[in-house]
């Protein structure tokens, strides 16, 4: 009950945030009336970017300039929105021609720079201030010859210095079901459009490598038993899931295939919609009683029919046909409700939480069809709702695996029971439980498999060997995968070397999915990796509710060989060892917490934020950097005897002449020697760099 209470609050939650998203309360935020925004009490600083919405003034038929003479109209529509749905403009030409949009901006008067983006403008649009033109998306034109379509979020920027300036769009439309200003424009400081832009260009990629590696390993699982269809067709849909995530939102495509065409964008973008063919597929491959065949034969007819129809011809045509397809969506989606309640109501297992994800999901989709028709203006959320179905999906494999070791459990406790009395029950009750072995074998099989594929995975996320000869590393995961994770990063030049480390809190897969999530994190930080504690409060707001209630300790240090200097921060992670010429001494920091516990805004509250610290080392002195499962470490069966109070500092005193990687190999020697084996209840992971 406590599950499908979460659930819902989930469910809850999620349609609250797209209610809230479709547009901001009266009076919060300006908007443009009969075509003039007053932005002169707004502060960028305290209050961020805003949004150009409300009535823009509107020349229908024609691209002028704020100076033409024909520059100035009586007509007014509002932004965001299709120009096809204006009375203005003739409906013999709907939604095709040219419009000139205009909006006057007030300010304080004071000079500064500001910067535009655009969202969404079907399909060529120019962006003027004044008369100065920032910004060509496509080529506008008044003709279809001389019209080049293009549509992805762009940004420019321009200088204020007077207390008016006029904001211009030209846009012109002869290809498209859709045309005019049908996303909002933002306006801000450079630093917090682009701000905004990387963290969306941040999440599109994390959707995006997420939904690629998760479908690549249900096609490996079904490639190691094919008789798992469940698993192929998610893949596939997964798979085709993650194409949509670089289609939408930023298009980050354009960011990896600059030249890409209008043409082909627009028919990849429409012809992924053909996914809910996959997850019928996929459906009907868990409940295959409940679900008909006509159904879902129907849904493979109209999805290929769909794509072929995207393929073969203009967009205007292929374009007009999507509402009809997400009709027919929805209607699918509904009658899948009716498929879930019916395994539901026959006590299908894990029915009860697949149904709880897919309404999930089924919000998600619901969203993102009325945000592409324009009902509401919100974002795309389809991906984060398969993340949450996903999620129910591993539980109910979980849960499975769960009965069955309670079903083999119970029948052992039988066969004992009876054994003396019953020689024909035994002989049943032996039977059934060789079958249930059986079916444990093959999951056995099945999960070392995978996850000797993980720990393939994770052993090409770390680093194989060292930067710099001064630098030397030990990792011992507790089993085939661990949670410790560590990263050596090049900065600047002559080179600095970043030294990050960290402790996932767990072990085995689901810690290892966390640090494939941390090394992505890392991957994209860009120059926040020149400031550790950027880096880890950027770390801290991608991985926040994130990661399923687990935490990260993390320590990262910028290591300067030539000036002997390092800049570090940690997050709850053990102080780092100095070894010098006058014993052993500490890395100290503030005291803060560690990862993916409390959001950024309550880390500054509650003065737990993390903060640089920085330190000159001795020459021939060494640094150690650990996670708790090298102080940590015990004899076998003896837990209240760790290495910490037992000697390691003695250890690291007397090794502490030798080079780091002959220091490595004996310190590793000498923690085999007092565990008494080579195997730790805990991941170990140490670095040592020689100064």
């Amino acid at each position: 009950m406590t599950l499908i209470r979460s659930t819902c609050a989930g469910l809850i939650l999620l349609s609250a945030f797209v209610i809230s998203c479709s547009g901001p309360e009266a009076g919060e935020i300006p908007v443009g009336v009969r075509g003039r925004i007053d932005l002169g009490s707004w502060d960028f600083a305290a209050r961020g970017p805003v949004a150009l919405d409300g009535e823009w003034a509107l020349n229908w038929g024609t691209l002028s300039a704020a100076g033409d003479p024909e520059a100035a109209s009586n007509h007014f529509t509002r932004v965001p929105g299709a120009w096809h749905s204006m009375d203005s403009v003739p409906s013999a030409l709907k939604p095709f021609g040219c419009a000139t949009y205009r909006l006057r901006v007030a300010t304080d008067g004071r000079d500064s720079m500001l910067t535009i983006k655009t969202r969404e403008i079907p399909i060529a649009s120019r962006i003027l201030i004044d008369d100065r033109v920032i910004m060509d998306i496509g080529q506008v034109s008044e003709t279809a010859s001389g019209e080049r379509p293009l549509n992805h979020p762009r940004t420019a920027s321009f200088r204020v210095d007077r207390p008016e300036f006029v904001v211009t769009v030209q846009v012109s439309n002869h290809s498209h079901r859709m045309a005019g200003i049908v996303r909002s424009l933002l306006l801000g400081t450079e630093e917090q459009i682009t701000g905004h832009m990387r963290a969306q260009l941040s999440l599109d990629l994390f959707v995006f490598g997420s939904l690629f590696i998760i479908g690549l390993y249900h096609l490996s699982l079904f490639a190691l038993w094919r008789k798992d269809h469940a698993s192929f067709w998610f893949g596939i849909f997964c798979l085709l899931m993650s194409l949509r995530a670089v289609l939408m939102n930023e298009r980050i495509i354009y960011s990896f295939l600059p030249d890409l065409p209008w043409e082909l964008e627009i028919r990849l973008e429409y012809s992924s919609l053909a996914i809910g063919a996959f997850f019928v597929l996929f459906t009907r491959s868990l409940f295959p009683e409940e679900m008909g065949r006509r159904v879902v034969r129907g849904s493979m007819i109209i999805s290929i029919a769909f794509a072929l129809l995207v393929w073969l011809s203009p967009a205007y045509i292929f374009a007009n046909a999507l509402t009809l397809y997400h009709s027919i969506a929805l209607v699918v989606s509904v009658y899948m409700v009716f498929v879930f309640v019916r395994a539901i109501v026959r006590k299908r297992e894990g029915a009860v939480i697949l149904f709880l994800g897919f309404m999930l999901f089924f919000t998600a989709m619901a969203n993102d069809i009325l945000h592409a028709q324009m009902v509401i203006h919100t974002t795309f959320l389809l991906p984060f709702g398969l993340f949450v179905f996903i999620f129910s999906q591993s539980f109910v494999i979980s849960m499975r695996t769960a009965k069955s070791f309670k079903t083999v459990e119970r029948f052992s406790r039988e066969i004992e029971d009876y054994a003396q009395h019953l020689e024909a029950r035994v002989n049943e009750r032996t039977s059934e439980l060789q079958g249930e072995r059986n079916k444990l074998r093959d999951q056995a099989e099945i999960m070392t498999r995978e996850i000797e594929m993980a720990k393939r995975i994770q052993e090409r996320m770390i680093p194989s060997r060292s930067p710099i000869d001064a630098i030397s590393f030990i990792y011992l995961p507790m089993k085939l995968v661990g949670g410790d994770f560590y990263d050596f990063l090049e900065i600047g030049f002559p080179p600095k070397i970043g030294l990050f480390i960290s402790d996932v809190s767990g072990h085995g897969v689901p810690a290892a999915l966390i640090t494939s999530m941390i090394k992505s994190v890392v991957l994209q930080a860009g120059e926040r990796r020149e400031d550790p504690a950027a880096l880890l409060l950027h770390m801290n707001a991608m991985l926040f509710d994130q990661i399923a209630g687990n935490f990260v300790t993390a320590f990262y240090g910028i290591f300067d060989p030539v000036e002997r200097t390092i800049v570090y921060a940690a997050a709850g992670h053990h102080e780092p060892i100095v070894i010098g010429s006058g014993g052993i001494t500490r890395l100290t920091n503030k005291r803060s917490m560690p990862l993916a516990i409390l959001n950024n805004d309550d880390l500054h509250a509650r003065g737990k934020h993390y903060q640089n610290s920085s330190c000159v080392l001795e020459q021939g002195s060494k640094l150690v950097v650990f996670t708790d499962g090298f102080i940590e470490a015990s004899p076998l069966g003896d837990r209240k005897r760790v290495f910490e109070d037992n000697g390691m500092e003695q250890v690291l005193l007397e090794l502490s002449g030798l080079r780091s990687g002959r220091f490595m190999e004996r310190l590793h020697e000498r923690l085999v020697r007092f565990r008494g084996g080579t195997e730790f209840d805990d991941d170990v992971c140490i670095v040592c760099v020689d100064v």
